[in-house]
């Protein structure tokens, strides 16, 4: 049986790829299970939102530059939420913005490559 990369490990791929391109992101700190109840807590009274993408990456263009956002899947066996999914289509609907998913470091650097 062929061993099928964790998303983390996809993910921290592209974080080494986006640094040697020497690229503007952050990762979005979604991964929120504690058992500390404060932390707990605080999120939800921040209203911390389900589905929100894993990445964002500024594209440079010029004056006005690109944001992207890319949701991280491993390449086999993942799903999309619909949260996933509504944020995508809602952040697809601003100007100068891209969301994507995207089924590993190869399919996420090939998103990035075409805007570059």
């Amino acid at each position: 049986m062929k061993y099928i990369r964790s998303e983390f490990e996809e993910q921290c791929d592209l974080v080494t790829y986006l640094e040697l391109k020497h690229l503007k992101f952050s990762k979005v700190a979604q991964e929120t299970y504690t058992t500390n109840w404060g932390v707990t807590t605080n999120n939800r009274k921040s209203r911390l939102r389900k589905g929100v993408p894993d990445m964002i990456i500024i594209i440079p263009k010029g004056k006005k530059n690109l944001l992207l956002f890319i949701e991280m899947k491993k390449v086999k066996g993942s799903s999309v939420s619909i949260e996933q999914l509504e944020w995508q289509k809602e952040l697809n609907k601003c100007p100068g913005v891209r969301a994507e998913i995207c089924y590993g470091f190869e399919e996420a650097k090939k998103v990035i490559d075409s805007l570059i």
